[in-house]
């Protein structure tokens, strides 16, 4: 046990990596130390070794941490929010239905905010500047730097080269992913979250001010030849996406992330800090334990609501809309579950007789209203698929293989709950055996 800080914050930082080993692929190696033989091949660990080894690690450095904030390094209440995450998610991870683990996860995030000293950002976009140490909310963040640690791709990733335009970025893009419509369809139309989040519709040019700064889709619409259905001559980003199959989304359709800022110059977003924990997160951990236990240490279930309404005041002009009662939180989704996509090939064979559409809807979601409300506060910052593997439906299953939804079928199948091991692993150590479910060639 390490009782010398500087150390405690490296296992800080290498138990996280464990818990987001265990969350992705749950079987990997664990190695305790750097002293090794030559020829050494790390065993495999089972899933509960390595939560075992992360729960006792955590908990025995906390008190070494301290609770000061230092932006980039992770004290004590960022050792509670992996603490948090592991108990929430460990029915998930092994098949139980064990409510002691919602009392520890609760335990975890109630530190965090009785006695943490975050607060919430008054803007939410304040969490996804280039810059976010002066976000009060933060509790802990990779913090990314364009010459040094230029890793944040989001830019690239979500819009086309003429899309960086409107921010003026002349960076490079590759036009990789867009909004499922499903899931645009899910916000509140007065929830700004959507604009904070999404880019859609006509695009316009940065316009650049006279300190050298520029003023987002301030200009002319941005032109652009599209074999798409837009049919405007501007880049137009529309909701609707045909498939990601046959061949591939068009170049205008889906809207566009871009919640993390957009800098000018050949910057984009890659130097752009990422916000790992936010207060906002031990809000709803604390909010869903109290759900899933029905009250619990003299608080009720109003309290979960009352919480998950403090998020949400932010973002919504209205107070009455900003309100989430219990039995909102605790009734089904709003989400419109279901596959929904165009067969054809092209767009110069436009087929609308291949549309396939199934109605699966989200009535059936325990604590489905919970899940749509992560979903909207949280889309973009690694909590989806984790929120989708915890959260079931009536008949048992979870959400993320129990429900269809664009391109993707529902399924009986559980091994979907975590990625294979990677061939490269496999084929660098002799002792890994490929996860169940999947082939190792």
């Amino acid at each position: 046990r390490d009782t010398d800080r500087s150390r405690g914050l490296g296992d800080v930082y290498k138990r996280q990596v464990y818990y987001m080993l265990l969350d992705a692929f749950r079987n990997v190696p664990l190695d305790t130390t750097q002293e090794h033989p030559a020829g050494y091949l790390p065993e495999q660990a089972t899933a509960q070794e390595l939560f075992d080894f992360c729960v006792s690690e955590l908990t025995a450095i906390k008190d070494d941490l301290g609770t000061e904030h230092v932006f980039g390094y992770p004290n004590r209440y960022a050792a509670c929010m992996v603490l948090a995450k592991l108990y929430l998610n460990y029915n998930a991870y092994f098949k139980t239905d064990d409510n002691s683990w919602y009392e520890k996860a609760y335990a975890e995030a109630n530190e965090v905010i009785k006695e943490g000293g975050y607060s919430l950002a008054e803007n939410y976009l304040d969490n996804f500047r280039q810059d976010i140490s002066a976000s009060p909310e933060v509790i802990f963040a990779i913090p990314l730097d364009i010459t040094h640690a230029s890793h944040n791709y989001l830019s690239s990733k979500a819009v086309p080269q003429s899309g960086l335009e409107a921010y003026g970025c002349t960076g490079s893009a590759q036009n990789g992913s867009c909004a499922i419509p499903q899931f645009i369809d899910t916000y509140d139309e007065e929830d700004q979250r959507l604009a904070d989040t999404w880019a859609m519709g006509i695009q316009k040019k940065a316009v650049k001010n006279s300190d050298g700064t520029y003023t987002p889709q301030a200009g002319d619409p941005i032109p652009f030849s599209s074999d798409d259905w837009s049919g405007t001559g501007y880049l137009n980003y529309n909701k609707q996406v045909h498939s990601i199959d046959n061949p591939g989304a068009y170049q205008q359709e889906g809207y566009r992330f871009v919640k993390s800022e957009i800098c000018s110059g050949t910057e984009g977003t890659y130097g752009n800090d990422v916000a790992f924990f936010r207060l906002a997160d031990a809000m709803f951990i604390k909010a869903e334990c109290l759900l899933r236990l029905g009250g619990y240490n003299d608080e009720t279930e109003q309290t979960a609501a009352d919480l998950v309404t403090e998020v949400r005041k932010r973002s919504f002009k209205s107070a009455a809309k900003a309100t989430r009662t219990v039995a909102q939180l605790k009734g089904g989704s709003t989400y419109d579950y279901g596959h929904r996509e165009y067969q054809c090939e092209g767009f110069a064979n436009w087929d609308r007789s291949s549309y396939v559409f199934t109605e699966e809807g989200g009535d059936d979601i325990i604590l489905g209203g919970l899940l749509d409300d992560l979903g909207w506060e949280f889309v973009g910052e690694h909590h989806r698929r984790q929120d989708l593997i915890r959260f079931r439906m009536q008949d048992g299953r979870n959400v993320f293989n129990g429900k269809s939804w664009f391109c993707k079928d529902a399924t009986t199948e559980t091994h979907w709950d975590y990625f294979p091991i990677p061939k490269s692993a496999l084929d660098a150590n002799l002792n890994l055996k490929q996860n169940e479910g999947y082939s190792s060639k």
